[in-house]
């Protein structure tokens, strides 16, 4: 819903009437910065994109809030994701399109010390050292043992079952068949309760929602950037 929002919002400033649109500026950029600081990290792929667009459309009520517009997309330009930080350079290419040379220049500043990042790249690289590679609402769990040698538990939320995957049977249907000849019947299907009627979360929802640490990078959930992302964005 808040990834539908911000484009919704987007669409308002690109498709209706401007001065319909203009009374509600503030509001609407407000959203949108919330969105820049979500939890979620497809909300704030989605926040990069629109504040872009929304940015462009009303260059002068947005002025105000640019000292924070600038630091998110600069943030985000060398987010963990690829996704954003791509979506993060092209809202940064609408802002210069709306503020011109000015614009540019804030950019260029911070465009030498980004390019040349990746030159601190070490040889072997963290990303993802302390992470398994089972994910829970999009976000990878620690491992059951630390960088540190130490045992880490691993808890997951009281609300959440890990459904058993269906198995593809012989003619490619699933393996839940209701046996149409293929040899298999009804002996295994509800044989667990628990996994009905449960709580339905979106891939990037991140439910329940994770601690937020203050700042402009407030969503709570980053691991150290790499340097080769910070050129990469």
């Amino acid at each position: 819903m808040r990834e539908a929002a911000c484009a919704c919002i987007s669409e308002l400033g690109n498709r209706v009437d401007k001065d319909a649109v203009r009374p509600y500026v503030p509001r609407l950029l407000t959203a949108l910065i919330e969105c820049f600081r979500d939890e979620s990290w497809p909300v704030r792929d989605a926040s990069c994109v629109a504040s872009g667009k929304f940015i462009r459309c009303f260059p002068e009520e947005a002025r105000g809030s640019l000292e924070d517009l600038y630091k998110l997309f600069f943030a985000h330009v060398h987010d963990n994701i690829g996704s954003v930080r791509e979506n993060a350079a092209a809202g940064l290419g609408c802002v210069m399109e709306a503020y011109g040379e000015e614009a540019l220049a804030v950019v260029m500043g911070e465009l030498p010390g980004f390019l040349a990042a990746v030159k601190e790249q070490p040889e072997s690289s963290t990303k993802n050292a302390n992470l398994q590679n089972v994910t829970t609402f999009g976000v990878a769990a620690p491992t059951p043992m630390d960088l540190e040698g130490g045992a880490t538990k691993v808890t997951f939320p009281a609300n959440f079952t890990q459904s058993r995957p269906t198995t593809p049977s012989d003619d490619g249907h699933s393996g839940h068949q209701h046996g149409h000849g293929h040899g298999r019947g009804h002996e295994h299907e509800h044989e667990d309760s628990s996994h009905e009627n449960q709580v339905m979360y979106s891939c990037g929802s991140l439910a329940p929602k994770l601690k937020r640490k203050g700042g402009c990078m407030d969503h709570g959930y980053a691991r150290a950037v790499e340097p080769w992302e910070k050129t990469d964005g």
